[in-house]
């Protein structure tokens, strides 16, 4: 397996290819962050996207149950 990996919508667009819809979306501020959380809904999940942290849990970029802005 190479360590190169696909972009957010490299991503998402092969997981819709296949049926697979996610509700996820990038943001680059905290407020974009906060207005995306604010659309979607609570509790959500928040992970680093970056192509030089391959494994996100590991490297604890991966915040789960967000509970408010």
């Amino acid at each position: 397996m190479s360590g190169i990996q696909a972009d957010f919508t490299t991503t998402k667009a092969l997981l819709e290819s296949f049926g697979i819809s996610i509700s996820g979306r990038s943001a680059r501020t905290r407020e974009e962050a906060v207005a995306t959380a604010m659309e979607i809904g609570f509790p959500c999940i928040m992970k680093l996207l970056s192509p030089d942290v391959i494994h996100k849990t590991d490297a604890g970029v991966v915040i789960l149950d967000i509970e408010s802005a």
